[in-house]
């Protein structure tokens, strides 16, 4: 009998503590053109993954960011994006991740995590496309579908004393159901 009892126990409470890993994604579709003529030099995207409206996921401040990764794409409209080179730095949290890159077309990620294991402290991240000095946009350069995406942990809230002791007596109470039944 406190065999069974130890092993519900234990059902109960081992199965509580699986969690997997979630996917989330925080899309910015704020579409910037970069121009030096037309004075967009630099610009910053904003991203909150506990109060933003996520395309993926959906993240509240108990939860555990496990990675971040920055995703965005790049339109060069100058017809022939061989003939002018446009050279950006790309910061995230004031850490320059990008030095002097020259924007093609397409869409790029970086591969190097923004983070790994927060414990929901880092939820806020700004992305900052800054013109490289010496070098500037000279031709339309858009940069679109800015993204932060990762995966997180759901974090199940710490059951109260109420949720203790209402199991507790419901195991006691089916040990004494079951002791009167085996008499």
């Amino acid at each position: 009998m406190k065999k069974g009892i130890l092993l519900a126990i234990l059902v109960v409470f081992g199965w509580a503590g699986v969690a997997s890993a979630l996917s989330y994604t925080d899309l910015d579709n704020t579409s910037v053109t970069f121009k030096e003529s037309a004075g967009t030099v630099s610009y910053t995207w904003s991203f909150d993954l506990v109060n933003d409206v996520l395309a993926v996921g959906d993240i509240d401040s108990n939860d555990v960011i496990n990675t971040a990764y920055l995703g965005f794409s790049v339109k060069d409209d100058d017809g022939d994006f061989f003939l002018f080179n446009e050279y950006i730095d790309i910061t995230v949290n004031g850490v320059k991740y990008v030095n002097d890159w020259e924007m093609d077309n397409g869409d790029w990620f970086l591969t190097s995590p923004l983070i790994t294991s927060q414990s929901g402290s880092l939820v806020d991240f700004t992305v900052t496309f800054d013109d490289y000095d010496g070098w500037k946009c000279t031709t339309d350069t858009t940069v679109f579908n800015v993204k932060i995406y990762g995966d997180y942990t759901d974090v199940a809230p710490v059951p109260e004393p109420g949720t203790f002791i209402l199991l507790g007596a419901g195991l006691a109470g089916l040990g004494l159901y079951r002791r009167k039944h085996l008499k």
